[in-house]
Formats: C-alpha cells, sequence, structure tokens
C-alpha cells in the first residue's frame, strides 16, 4: 500500500490475512482494505464507521465465512 498498515497475524497458517491502512487523515477519510498475499491485489476503500460495524460483526460472530 506504500502506507503504514497493519497486518492481520489470526489467521493461523490458511494465508487468510488482510492488511488494513487508517486513511481517515487524508482526503481518502476512509480505511483502505486489501489482501496481504497479493500486494496487486485491489484495495477496498471502506468508510470508517462501516469498517467498525464489519470488525464488530466479526468479533461478535454476526460474520463468518
Amino acid at each position: 500500500m506504500g502506507l503504514c498498515s497493519a497486518r492481520s497475524y489470526s489467521s493461523g497458517t490458511g494465508n487468510n490475512c488482510v492488511e488494513v491502512a487508517d486513511l481517515t487523515h487524508t482526503a481518502h477519510r476512509a480505511v483502505a482494505v486489501r489482501e496481504s498475499h497479493d500486494p496487486d491485489a485491489p484495495i477496498v476503500l471502506i468508510a470508517p464507521e462501516r469498517f467498525a460495524a464489519l470488525v464488530e460483526g466479526v468479533r461478535d460472530g454476526r460474520l463468518t465465512t
């Protein structure tokens, strides 16, 4: 991403990680997300409140694979 991003390490050995970058302080005012194993993958921009709802849904089990 060329930005300071965080990578999820909770996927175990499944290689199902994502990278997340906070762009809320930029003109984009969004959270950027992409697959970590493919640096050329498209980057998805998500509104901060929607990203927070996504994380909450994953944490409380409402969103599963």
